[in-house]
């Protein structure tokens, strides 16, 4: 099974695919397999972002006692 990308790497492959799409080389069929590509990221680094910044409501509103790991299996 394929190891899961962090937000990082996934941040990195959209530059890559910004990178490759402002060439005016590729073709229109390779464009929208980019497009395509850096979309569905976009989507999984949003829910990325989402994910995080319930973590940090958890951690604000004093809710300390519970653990992360807690919180996120309530849901």
């Amino acid at each position: 099974m394929a190891r899961k990308k962090t937000f990082d790497e996934k941040m990195e492959r959209l530059k890559e695919i910004i990178s490759m799409m402002d060439q005016d080389t590729i073709s229109l069929e390779e464009s929208l397999k980019y497009y395509e590509e850096g979309m569905t990221l976009l989507k999984k680094c949003e829910k990325d972002l989402d994910t995080a910044e319930g973590k940090i409501e958890i951690l604000s509103n004093g809710q300390s006692d519970m653990t992360l790991e807690e919180s996120s299996q309530e849901k």
